[in-house]
């Protein structure tokens, strides 16, 4: 099973349109019935054909998206300012949209939190990873990408993350 990371950057003043996007998102579904499955489709695209067609800019996550879950949400986990924001930002399992205010806030406690080599790679190691060392290359290089990437984000942009799985 793999996970896919990409980050899209929008102009805030296509918020409205995102959330109608995302409202009239496609969906399939399937209802069973005595002889045959029938597949039942609503909405006209999903969500992420939208955000690949508006965004201003769109970014592939270089690595596993495990990669990023991993730093983000396990690694991270007592970081109180990023589990609370990240939370907040939830639009579903998939995406997270970030005003500016809450990447500013997540980019300077990055900034300021820089992870321990040790502390990562004592972490993959707990984690099963197959090479600590390389696993924790990994976990530094996404904090850099975040802090990267959430830089973008500004008054006039906003940023969707998404993660599939």
């Amino acid at each position: 099973m793999s996970s896919i990371a990409t980050f899209y950057l929008m102009r805030e003043s296509a918020r409205n349109e995102f959330e109608e996007a995302k409202r009239n998102e496609k969906t399939i579904t399937y209802k069973r019935g005595f002889f045959r499955t029938k597949e039942v489709v609503t909405g006209e695209r999903f969500l992420w054909e939208y955000l690949d067609e508006a965004a201003e800019e769109r970014i592939e996550f270089p690595y596993s998206g495990f990669i990023m879950i991993d730093y983000l949400f396990t690694f991270l986990e007592g970081a109180e300012p990023i589990q609370t924001d990240f939370a907040a930002a939830a639009i579903d399992a998939n995406y997270y949209a970030i005003p500016g205010r809450m990447a500013e806030r997540v980019a300077g406690f990055l900034e300021s939190n820089p992870p321990d080599g040790k502390a990562l790679e004592s972490f993959a190691d707990q984690h099963g990873a197959q090479s600590p060392k390389e696993h924790a290359v990994l976990l530094r290089e996404t904090h850099e990408t975040l802090k990267h990437w959430l830089g973008k984000i500004s008054k006039e942009r906003f940023g969707v993350l998404q993660l599939t799985f």
